[in-house]
């Protein structure tokens, strides 16, 4: 995870306070023991002490007005990073959850361009959960928060296949990237790459290095540290079952309902080169349909975090 440094924002003991009375830290009122205050600097210098309203292991001065780890908004609230100029995202803040929010996995929409006049929200997702993506794509869903720290981050209460999006679309947002269902194989509960049309459900690694990256199925089945994942097609263009590919950002340009998998694998690759790839059929296990010569096997190995994706096969060399 990287944190975006230690930006500077005046960030109050309390976020309801800032975001309700605009106070600086300097103007904060000290509440005393016998429930007296008075206005100070709210420094808390003298006792190395972190400020009393932040939770323990937030650093809201790390990332903006809060900490998107920590979600330390006022009730109705959460936190998400700024829209930045010209493009990307700037220091964090607290925005307003709209009244009638989507959940985990529905679609949502980006307020990016909403007025700010009428409503701060950022998107339309509920307080858990933040919508990945821009105000023009197509079928985006809202994904959970992650849980955990940027060391430990966990998001295995959404999915045990589910990986926290360290780095990404609204970096330094870290929300949990769900697995997707290929087309062809319905994975129940799992849903479908729909952006756009342009988008292909395929094999990714966990690790956070290299997650999102599709990979070139070299052995089947495969075994622990792999997830599925909505992929966009390279440059708008697409390989048939057969056509060549190749490993990391090749592998997107196999079309829709096929992976990339080593050609020593596919009987009916059109171009063999044990060193290359070719665009694999996936296929159901509980209804195999393959091409001649060919024989639906497991994609993924036996694995209690697989057990979604038990049916799920590619057709390749018996």
């Amino acid at each position: 995870m990287k944190r975006m440094g230690r930006l500077v924002v005046a960030v109050c003991a309390s976020a309801v306070w800032l975001v309700a009375s605009g106070c600086t830290c300097a103007e904060r009122p000290i509440v005393s023991a016998d429930g007296g205050s008075s206005v100070g600097s709210g420094s808390s210098a003298s006792t190395g002490a972190p400020p009393p309203d932040v939770p323990e292991g937030c650093h809201p001065e790390d990332y903006g007005e809060c900490d998107p780890w920590c979600q330390d908004c006022p009730e109705g609230e959460k936190c998400l990073p700024t829209p930045g100029e010209p493009s990307g995202w700037g220091p964090t803040r607290c925005t307003s959850v709209v009244s009638d929010p989507s959940s985990q996995g529905e679609l949502c929409l980006v307020r990016v361009g909403a007025d700010p006049a009428e409503s701060d929200a950022l998107d339309d997702c509920d307080a858990s959960s933040a919508c990945i993506g821009t105000e023009v794509d197509p079928g985006q869903t809202c994904e959970a928060f992650c849980r955990g720290t940027s060391e430990a981050p966990d998001c295995t209460f959404t999915h045990p296949m589910s990986v926290c999006r360290l780095e990404g679309v609204m970096d330094p947002l870290p929300t949990c990237a769900e697995p997707c269902s290929p087309d062809l194989v319905e994975i129940p509960g799992r849903p479908k790459c729909d952006m756009d049309g342009e988008w292909n459900c395929t094999v990714t690694s966990t690790a956070t290095e290299e997650f999102g990256t599709p990979e070139l199925v070299t052995e089947l089945p495969m075994g622990a540290g792999h997830t599925m994942r909505c992929t966009p097609y390279v440059l708008h263009t697409t390989a048939e079952a057969g056509s060549r590919c190749g490993g990391g950002y090749q592998s997107w340009m196999c079309s829709r309902g096929l992976v990339c998998v080593a050609a020593s694998l596919v009987p009916y690759c059109k171009s063999p080169d044990a060193a290359e790839g070719c665009c694999a059929v996936y296929c159901d296990l509980a209804a195999p349909e393959c091409p001649d010569g060919s024989v639906c096997r497991p994609l993924l190995e036996a694995r209690p975090e697989y057990a979604d994706y038990a049916n799920l096969g590619v057709c390749a060399s018996p």
